[in-house]
């Protein structure tokens, strides 16, 4: 099977390979972090730890896995309570592109500040491995933990923790983990439209960039987005993060559904993220439309205030997400959100296009991703809504909108 794998992925390395469904993503991420805090040997720890970190940083970090696994040894440095992580960064793709292989020549250094939950982990995996023998290059990662697996010796030849022990470590996790300990059937090739409740789809190292690009995409609108997405290899890469952002949106709203309707600990979606509640009966107005705003239909008009048309009109009920036309129900409007996100993610592209022919600013690309961020959060919160009516009114709680 491994070898199937192998041959199908390397006859299709030049094309854009299509993402799993974002579905599997949520369900690997809720596994991992499952399984790792349950009481594991050092010895299994230490053979996972590596697709650990790889998870917790490059799915939030958009970093190409080499950049990942040549990791400095001392990565991690600490002030004032806080903890900073320092990463090779290079921007080197494609043939055509010298390539030198020298790190000093082809890598520069970027540092970020993590959270302490993701420092004390790599503290832990530091403590781990102090006694173990370093790699060539002085990665974080090293290899004979990787190597004991099958009661083996680290080679002469192996400089560091390469692509493929990664791999494998990924796949041994799907075969022992997914598969045989959490009851997962994993599809590896020709992934099937829908998932049933106990299936997922096999991921692939190189996934994680991409993820984290469209999570960039929809939570924030940071100058840093704004150079990651100018600095691009190209548009058409840019672009299909952009087609899949609504997709990403409607799987991590059904993914916080389902852990609320689970009573499990939800986590943030986003720190600035505003949770509205919806109004059981709209109220008519003037122009024949309806509002769903419930402090509207006690004569609040704080909502109303919130909303600035694209035009600059204050209160505009067309652009405010409680107001829906005449014969609208609250819950009709998927299509239109993804049309709006669809056009905010066009003008995006255009301001990222502008700025590498040299006719823009990055302040272009910020701005227009901050529109993109209100339209997404909007989806957000609709969409958490919808699900948790749908779940009232299946209880019996019949709601009318």
């Amino acid at each position: 099977m491994n070898i199937l794998i192998t041959v199908s992925y390397q006859l299709n390395t030049k094309k854009q390979r299509k993402l799993a469904q974002f579905q599997s993503y949520f369900l690997f991420n809720d596994i991992l972090n499952d399984y790792w805090v349950k009481p594991l040997s050092d010895e299994e720890r230490l053979f996972y730890y590596p697709l650990y970190l790889w998870w917790q940083i490059t799915a939030v970090v958009p970093l190409r896995p080499r950049e990942f696994l040549l990791t400095q040894r001392n990565c991690l440095t600490e002030k004032d309570g806080k903890y900073y992580l320092t990463l090779r960064r290079n921007n080197l793709k494609g043939k055509d592109k010298g390539v030198s292989h020298k790190i000093s020549e082809d890598y520069y250094l970027t540092t970020y500040e993590v959270p302490f939950k993701l420092a004390s982990e790599i503290i832990n995996y530091l403590e781990l491995t102090k006694d173990l023998s370093s790699t060539q290059l002085d990665t974080l990662f090293v290899t004979d933990s990787h190597y004991r697996k099958w009661k083996r010796v680290t080679g002469t030849k192996n400089r560091f923790l390469t692509y493929s022990n990664l791999n494998t470590i990924l796949k041994y996790f799907f075969n022992e983990i997914v598969s045989q300990q959490y009851g997962y059937f994993v599809h590896h090739i020709n992934f099937p439209d829908k998932l049933d409740e106990h299936e997922i789809n096999f991921i692939h190292i190189g996934d994680t960039r991409h993820i984290s690009m469209i999570n960039l995409i929809a939570e924030g609108a940071s100058p840093v987005t704004a150079m990651l997405l100018a600095g691009h290899d190209s548009v058409t890469t840019s672009s299909h993060y952009f087609s899949n952002l609504s997709q990403f949106i409607e799987c991590r709203s059904y993914q916080l559904y389902r852990k609320l309707t689970n009573s499990q600990t939800s986590y943030a979606i986003s720190k600035t993220q505003h949770k509205y509640t919806v109004n059981k009966d709209y109220v008519s107005l003037d122009n024949k439309g309806r509002c769903y705003s419930p402090r509207f239909t006690k004569g609040d008009y704080s909502d109303c205030l919130k909303v600035i048309s694209s035009h600059a009109e204050l209160g505009a009920c067309t652009s405010c997400p409680f107001y829906r036309k005449a014969g609208k129900d609250y819950f009709s409007m998927d299509k239109t959100f993804k049309k709006s996100i669809d056009e905010e993610a066009l003008i995006v592209d255009e301001a990222i296009k502008r700025v590498r022919q040299g006719k823009g600013n990055l302040e272009d690309i910020g701005e227009a991703l901050l529109k993109l961020k209100t339209v997404s959060h909007s989806y957000q919160e609709y969409l958490t809504e919808k699900q948790l009516s749908l779940q009232e009114f299946s209880n019996g709680e019949k709601k009318v909108y």
